[in-house]
C-alpha cells in the first residue's frame, strides 16, 4: 500500500512540474464544439495586427486578424484575439492558452522544434532603419558589424541580427514602437525591421529615419515568409489553416487584404 501510495503522489508531482508544451492541443472537432477560435498576437506590428480606435472602441485589426477571421469562417466559428507580448506568442501555442498564433512569424529552424508552421501567406524582406543624417555612413553590411542593433524580442528580426552581426551589440525589445524610440534618442545605430512594418514608423518621423532598403538583411537558409503557428502534432488544424491560406490567395482575397491594411496604415499615418 505504501508503494502505491508513494507512486500515486509522485506521479501527481510530476504531472504538476511537467513542461507546459505537453499540454494538449484542442482538435478541430472540439473548436467547432466550443464555437470558438482562440488567436493570440501581439498587437504592434501593423500592417499585420493593431489597435485601432474609432469613435473612441478600440479594435484589434490588421492583415494577420483578417487571415485568422477567414480560418474561423471556415470552421463556422467566432474569432476570439487574445493580446499579449510577442515574446510569449509561442509559447501560448505550446501550452495551449491559444489555438493559434499570427504575429508576422516566419519559419526558423529553432520555432520548428516547438511549434508547427503553416504554409506562408505573404513574403517580406528585411530591412535596417538609420538616422537619416547617418544614411550615408552605411554602404554594406559589414558596417552593422559592431554597432548597436534594435530588433523585437523573440523575432526573426532577432534571429536574422544574430547571426548576420555576432560581434554587434544586439538590443531585444518588446515592442517596435519603443525600438523606434530608442534609435531617435541614439540608444541604438539602427533597428532591424519586416519592410512591410517600417512603413509606418518612417513616415512617422521621414525628418529624422530612413529605411535602407538597398541592404536587404538575409542570413543564409532564412525564410522571410509569414505563416500561422499551430501546436506541434495538431495536423487537423494545420490542414484547415493551410486550405483557407490557399483559398485566400487563389480567389484574390488575400492580396486585398493586404492592399487594405497597408493602405489604412498609411492613411493613419498621414494624419498623425
Amino acid at each position: 500500500m505504501k508503494g502505491i501510495k508513494k507512486f500515486l503522489l509522485t506521479a501527481v508531482a510530476v504531472a504538476m512540474i511537467a513542461p507546459a508544451h505537453l499540454a494538449q492541443a484542442r482538435s478541430v472537432s472540439e473548436i467547432q464544439k466550443d464555437g470558438q477560435l482562440i488567436m493570440g498576437t501581439s498587437p504592434d506590428y501593423p500592417p499585420f495586427e493593431w489597435v485601432d480606435v474609432t469613435g473612441g472602441k478600440s479594435e484589434v485589426v490588421g492583415i494577420d486578424i483578417a487571415v485568422a477571421e477567414a480560418i474561423a469562417k471556415e470552421l463556422g466559428v467566432e474569432l476570439k484575439v487574445e493580446e499579449m507580448q510577442f515574446s510569449a506568442l509561442i509559447q501560448s501555442v505550446m501550452s495551449d492558452k491559444v489555438d493559434l498564433s499570427l504575429g508576422g512569424f516566419s519559419y526558423t529552424k529553432e520555432r520548428a522544434k516547438q511549434i508547427d508552421f503553416s504554409d506562408a501567406y505573404l513574403e517580406t524582406v528585411n530591412y535596417m532603419v538609420v538616422p537619416l543624417a547617418n544614411k550615408d555612413k552605411y554602404k554594406s553590411l559589414d558596417d552593422f558589424k559592431k554597432l548597436r542593433v534594435a530588433v523585437q524580442k523573440g523575432s526573426l528580426q532577432e534571429t536574422t541580427a544574430r547571426k548576420l552581426f555576432p560581434d554587434a551589440d544586439i538590443v531585444s525589445i518588446d515592442k517596435n514602437g519603443d525600438s523606434i524610440q530608442s534609435l531617435l534618442t541614439d540608444r541604438v545605430d539602427a533597428v532591424m525591421m519586416d519592410d512591410l512594418v517600417l512603413v509606418e514608423f518612417v513616415e512617422q518621423h521621414k525628418d529624422k529615419l530612413v529605411a535602407l532598403t538597398d541592404l536587404p538583411m538575409e542570413a543564409e537558409g532564412q525564410k522571410n515568409g509569414k505563416a500561422v503557428v499551430i501546436q506541434k502534432g495538431n495536423d487537423d488544424l494545420t490542414q484547415v489553416v493551410n486550405e483557407t491560406i490557399e483559398a485566400l490567395k487563389a480567389s484574390g482575397e488575400l492580396d486585398e487584404i493586404i492592399k487594405h491594411y497597408t493602405s489604412k496604415v498609411q492613411e493613419e499615418t498621414a494624419q498623425e
